[in-house]
């Protein structure tokens, strides 16, 4: 066998089987892309408060009323 039928076989095949996927409804895919985007909306605003929150706290300790609290803490 040459490797060029190697080739197109290969490719009818792979062709023969994306006929037999069955390939989900448009809104099938709208809905499954607005759920995905959805969700990572709201992870984002959540890790966005958190880093909000966690970024005031650390200013907290390290502006100069609070460097001697942070000292106090590890001491």
């Amino acid at each position: 066998m040459k490797k060029d039928s190697k080739l197109v076989n290969y490719i009818k095949e792979s062709v023969g089987e994306l006929k037999k996927v069955t390939w989900p409804k448009k809104d099938e895919v709208f809905n499954s892309t607005l759920i995905v985007v959805v969700v990572i909306v709201v992870i984002a605003l959540i890790l966005g408060v958190f880093d909000y929150g966690m970024g005031k706290v650390i200013e907290f300790f390290f502006k100069p009323s609070g460097v001697f609290l942070l000292s106090f803490l590890i001491l």
